[in-house]
């Protein structure tokens, strides 16, 4: 916007009607030039704006320029310039910068304000250059509260009607006032200002009397401020130059006329600030070069705070009725009788002043005066006034200090120069000028106390007492001012070596200097403070460090690349890192210039590379030259070993040189690749690669790795290594992994301590395709604990236990669901994950029941399954019933041996049978599983018997006495179903009940009745001749006896047992059956089922002649071959079968071998199966361990003959009378 002049928008400046604003921006970058506004009750408003407004007009009724809050929307500057504008109010304020604002405004003229200030700063940040502001009716030319940071320089403020600058707002106290807060930290950098004719009236409680409150205006008033005040000019100042109430004040060469015709000025009024909740703010104020007028009747009017006077001229005052120019109280009890006395320093400590010296510290149990080369003033124009507190007032006299600060003999501009007393206690904290000089401050040499009340300071020695001779009044100097000055561990009278009575000596004081400039150097001393000092200070410096990450004999190929770190300081951790910023800081003199090598062969130094992108800045893990690099290029060498020296330089020193020795490497290694082939398939889960590496230097003595890159589909990429031999071998495992199938691309090389470290670079490679089937195989999990239906108690741990495993990787966890069995509905607080396994797989995990809120005789369902990061196992189920014992002290029963009880029972039932004994059955003895800890009596009175069926209660019997229980399908099943295939019973559960009807189950039992009926088979061929047995197998009811005998003769030729697996077997010889020919053999079932088979024994009638007639005309043959002398040895084919039988009569034959041959086994008793706890069914064909007993038949089949158990064979029997 350019010229042009604005319409009027009215003219009220109410806070209820304010007025329309002639320009109105909000969010927005504007540029306003040569605008003329006037006759409008507003100027310009802008909100969250910036820009600048210049060589305008405004005259308004209300506030010419509002910015309030600051633009941070878009790149554009977020201040407001406000240059070389007229602005003229009614009532309003000039300038306003609120919340947030930021604002320049430089050349401006600004008057008017009969109801404002002339600028007014809240909570905002603003720089005020050479503008005339005044006059001002209403209030203050800068009005500055909340949190504000202003800069005021060169600028003219006169003619106002309330303070000319109010830093901080004290009306908060005042009823009358809309503002409530308390003052905020605010800081001032007021320099260079004329500040003319300051003469009106303030109001507040703050400072004036009841009932009106008024007090005459001072030039300046801070509360709860920083202010740094230097080179101005205040003049026609009626009362007050400054009020300072709980600030930090800097002000040095002003020149101060105030006082006027008010005869109760004074220069500087300064006091603590009470927040009424316990804490007191004293003041601190810094005052060096200041002239003072003679118009007022005190200099320094200074209660509990803390004041530093040096290098001053005090006047001859005119109108004092009071000697003393300075006057010093303590108005509170004292600091060690009520805490809520002692001093503070204000926040607003935190917003330093520019450029002040002191630090910011404060004694808290006295207001302090600290003095030196004051002109016009001696001890004596102290005026103070004690509240009942010894050390309430301590005025400190002190020499100036003054220290030029050298590094190398050159100044050191922006040295840090703190000075600390014999405590360690900060003082002041100075920077050097260009010329590397401090400022002069002031260091207290000696400490007045009026203890004596007659206000005479500086007395040197104690009083003694007229009669009795002692010392009845204290010294007033150092030696009673109850600090240990010179910090030798004594205060005072306790300081014997200087403070003894009779003496002239005295504690001075020992302080502590400590001068720093980064890059330059440190020093530290102590001095002994007697006179004025104006000294020079060296700094020392210390030299950098490098290192090089390169070792000694490190190869390289042609080009040597040198890295390292290099620092100027103390070293910090392993990698060069620091605790923190400030610990780094601290740590490094400075930071390197530059790092510097020596190539070999060379007698010029290099520049290596900054490459820790510090830009200059430390910081605890970064700072210049943390990282540097350097490559030197020594392609044109021969194959030689090398030296390089490198060294760093911090601007003053250069380190230690470094010295490195290192080899040249010329050619890159060879690889070859052995297996696997080419296009090969692996689906085991590993690939094995075996090969070959060479290299040309010594003997392969510097081989390094062995990589293979893999990339296959999904976009998988990997590198693996291993280390290089001449012959290696890895091996690539991918089971486990979700690795997808397909064709892989590996390719292989080999490296040096140069060539290919990673990287394919120069070396030749091997790359392979190899097609990788990774489909992942499901883990497989089992349950082993607790077993199915097992009952678990309410107070127990449940342990469960299992086996998990993964055949193509491994298994990361098992884990747990509960159900409830009759809703189906998932419960909490099962049993928790299990991802610890043995190398077996096997898993273990306990589980408390009591926090899954289980109701008592409820089922529930155990779930568990297994995962190997990709698939989830089958789930395995396992139902459990929960039954809650209460708060009784019953042990609930007990099953024991539970690997002892078998899975299943297997019963044969006669299918041909019409008896009632036609099956076998099972007996259990229940007592040598079940048992009740605190059963009482015989253990066959512990417990009762229950099923899991209903059924089985009236198919299973138990002895109550015996606790056997015995199944005979017989006995009930018989009379349900006349099907054998419906008489098993499965899952069979046993339930034992102790007294107070606690169960315990069994593990479920099967009782397979499988239907059996008698038969013979002949499993081999051919007639029965000696060595050649009838062999029969068979099946029947086991137990049963299975009897042959001739069918024309009822003779009982064998006979056996079936098995417990309802198979017999029987072998038949040919001395068993006695004669030749075809034979019939009848073969019975405990006489029950028959079958009838037929065989041939000897030799066949219609095969030729008879036996007997070959066995004679073979002797016939043999006896004419031996009575002619000729030995014959004849050989017989196997012709036929007749020629076999008779070369077996040719064999010496047992007389007694039908009786050895015949094996009859021991019949049992009955054919009930009873099987302890102690000893498990034994399968068939297992091996026994049976003591070999004398065979003896059950009974003979050859009438005339005994067995003699003695000799172990058949003997004749003497009583025998045949048949007739």
């Amino acid at each position: 916007i350019s010229g042009g002049n604005s319409p009027s928008a009215g003219a009220t400046c109410d806070s209820g009607q304010p007025g329309r604003s002639a320009m109105y921006f909000s969010n927005s970058d504007v540029d306003i030039d040569f605008v003329t506004v006037q006759d409008n009750s507003q100027g310009l408003f802008f909100q969250s704006s910036s820009g600048r407004i210049t060589d305008s007009s405004i005259t308004v009724t209300c506030n010419a320029v509002d910015t309030n809050s600051v633009k941070t929307s878009t790149n554009a500057s977020t201040a407001m310039y406000i240059f070389n504008n007229t602005i003229e109010t009614t009532e309003g304020a000039g300038i306003t910068a609120y919340d947030n604002s930021v604002i320049v405004a430089n050349d401006n003229t600004i008057s008017g304000a009969a109801s404002g200030s002339g600028v007014g700063i809240r909570d905002s940040t603003a720089q005020l250059h050479r503008n005339v502001i005044g006059p001002i009716g209403g209030w203050n030319g800068l009005w500055i509260y909340g949190e504000s940071d202003v800069v005021a320089e060169n600028n003219t403020i006169q003619n106002t009607a309330k303070e000319a600058i109010s830093l901080g707002e004290y009306h908060y106290v005042d009823s009358w006032s809309s503002y409530k807060n308390e003052p905020e930290k605010s800081r001032l950098y007021l320099a260079n200002n004329q500040i003319n004719n300051v003469s009106g009236t303030c109001n507040s409680a703050m400072y004036g009397q009841a009932p009106e409150y008024a007090f005459p205006c001072p030039a300046m008033q801070m509360i709860m401020a920083s202010a740094t005040i230097i080179g101005n000019n205040f003049s026609e100042i009626a009362a007050d130059a400054f009020k300072i109430k709980g600030s930090i004040v800097n002000i040095q060469n002003n020149e101060i006329d105030a006082g006027g015709a008010n005869g109760e000025a004074e220069a500087v009024y300064m006091t603590p600030f009470d927040d009424n909740y316990g804490t007191k703010y004293g003041s601190i104020g810094f005052f060096s070069q200041n002239q003072w007028p003679s118009s007022v009747t005190k200099i320094y009017n200074i209660t509990e705070s803390k004041v530093i006077v040096q290098s001053e001229n005090f006047p001859q005052l005119d109108n004092s009725s009071i000697a003393e120019s300075i006057f010093l109280r303590w108005n509170s009890q004292t600091c060690e009788e009520n805490s809520n006395a002692c001093l503070k320093v204000p926040p607003t400590s935190e917003m330093v002043p520019k450029d002040m010296p002191i630090a910011m510290e404060i004694k808290e149990n006295a207001t302090t005066f600290t003095f030196a080369n004051l002109n016009g003033f001696n001890i004596g124009d102290i005026y103070m006034r004690n509240q009942g507190s010894e050390w309430g007032v301590q005025v400190e006299e002190g020499e100036l200090v003054r220290y030029q600060v050298k590094a190398s003999n050159s100044n050191v501009a922006g040295a840090n120069v703190k000075i600390r007393n014999a405590f360690g206690v900060q003082l002041y904290n100075l920077t050097t000028d260009s010329f590397g000089f401090t400022p002069q401050i002031t260091l207290p040499t000696n400490f007045h106390i009026d203890h004596n009340w007659n206000r005479k300071w500086n007395e040197p020695d104690y009083t003694i007492h007229p009669v009795t001779g002692e010392y009845t009044a204290d010294r007033e100097d150092s030696c009673n001012d109850g600090v240990d000055n010179d910090g030798d561990g004594y205060a005072d009278e306790q300081d014997s070596e200087d403070c003894s009575p009779g003496t002239n000596t005295r504690e001075m004081s020992l302080f502590i200097v400590e001068a720093s400039k980064f890059d330059k150097g440190r020093s530290t001393h102590t001095f002994t403070l007697d006179g004025m000092i104006d000294e020079i200070i060296h700094l020392d410096n210390m030299a950098p460090s490098v290192t090089v990450d390169q070792l000694n004999s490190t190869s390289f190929p042609k080009i040597v690349q040198l890295t390292g770190r290099a620092w100027d300081g103390f070293a910090g951790d392993n990698d060069g890192n620091y605790f923190n910023t400030a610990n780094a800081t601290d740590a490094m003199f400075g930071t390197v210039d530059r790092v510097e090598i020596q190539p070999h062969g060379s007698p010029d130094w290099y520049n290596a590379i900054d490459t820790s992108g510090a830009n200059g800045v430390i910081t605890s893990t970064n700072y210049p030259f943390k990282t540097w690099s350097f490559e030197w290029d020594m392609s044109d060498q021969a194959e030689q070993d090398v030296t390089f020296r490198i060294r760093a330089y911090d601007g003053l020193e250069v380190s230690q040189i470094a010295t490195r020795f290192f080899r040249l490497n010329i050619n890159a290694p060879t690889i070859f690749v052995d297996s696997p082939q080419d296009g090969s398939q692996h689906v085991n889960g590993i690939v094995t690669f075996e090969g070959r590496a060479e290299d040309d230097y010594r003997n392969n003595l510097d081989l390094d790795r062995v990589y293979i890159q893999i990339e296959g589909p999904g976009d998988f990429s990997s590198k693996v290594w291993q280390e290089a031999s001449p012959s290696w071998s890895y091996v690539w495992n991918y089971a486990g992994t979700n690795l997808q199938s397909g064709d892989y691309t590996f390719t292989i090389w080999a490296s040096d301590s140069n060539f290919c470290r990673g990287v394919i670079d120069v070396c030749v490679t091997k790359v392979l395709i190899l097609t990788i089937d990774n489909e992942n195989q499901a883990p497989i999990v089992q349950l082993d604990k607790p077993r199915p239906s097992q009952i678990i108690y309410s107070g127990e741990v449940v342990a469960l236990e299992g086996v998990a495993r993964d055949n193509d990787g491994s298994v990361s966890r098992v884990e747990f669901r509960l159900f409830d069995a009759a809703t189906g509905g998932e419960m909490m607080n099962g049993p928790s994950d299990v991802t610890t396994f043995s190398a077996s797989g096997v898993w273990t995990q306990t589980w408390d029941p009591s926090r899954a809120n289980l109701a008592n005789g409820q089922f529930y369902d155990i779930e568990v399954r297994s995962y190997d990061t990709v698939d989830f196992s089958e789930p395995v189920m396992r139902r459990i019933q929960y039954i809650d014992l209460g708060d009784t002290d019953n042990v609930p029963p007990e099953f024991s041996n539970p690997t002892l009880w078998p899975q299943t029972y297997t019963i044969f039932c006669d299918s041909n049978s019409l008896s009632d004994n036609r099956c076998t059955s099972v007996s259990i003895n229940l007592l040598d599983f079940f048992s009740d800890p605190d059963g009482e009596g015989e253990n066959n009175t512990h417990l009762r018997w229950d099923f899991n069926e209903p059924l089985y209660v009236d198919a299973i019997t138990i002895n109550p006495n015996s606790g056997v229980a015995k199944y005979n399908p017989m006995d009930y099943m018989e009379s349900r179903s006349p099907d054998i295939a419906d008489w098993s019973l499965l899952d069979v559960i046993f339930i034992g009940y102790d007294d107070n009807d606690v169960p315990v189950n069994s593990p479920a039992v099967d009782f397979i009745v499988k239907p059996i009926s008698f038969s013979v088979e002949r499993i081999n061929d051919g007639q029965v001749i000696s060595g050649n047995n009838a062999m029969y197998r068979g099946t029947g009811l086991p137990g049963s006896k299975v009897e042959a005998r001739f069918a024309d003769s009822d003779f009982l030729v064998n006979e056996t047992l079936v098995g417990p697996d309802g198979v017999w077997r029987m072998e038949i010889s040919y001395t068993q059956i006695g004669r030749d020919g075809d034979v019939n053999l009848v073969f019975s079932q405990d006489e029950g089922s028959i079958t009838q088979q037929q065989l041939a024994s000897g030799a066949l009638a219609e095969a030729g002649m008879a036996t007997w007639l070959w066995i004679v005309l073979i002797v016939l043959v043999i006896g004419l071959l031996g009575g002619a002398g000729a030995f014959f040895f004849l050989e017989f084919e196997e012709l036929d079968e007749i020629e076999e039988a008779v070369s077996q009569q040719n064999v010496s034959e047992d007389p007694y071998a039908w009786a050895k041959a015949k094996q009859v086994p021991e019949l049992p008793a009955t054919n009930t199966q009873t099987l302890p706890a102690q000893q498990a069914p034994q399968a068939f064909g297992q091996a026994k361990n049976v003591v070999q007993q004398p065979a003896a038949p059950a009974q003979s089949q050859h009438p005339g003959w005994l067995w003699d158990a003695q000799s172990n064979q058949w003997v004749p029997d003497p009583n025998y009378r045949p048949p007739q």
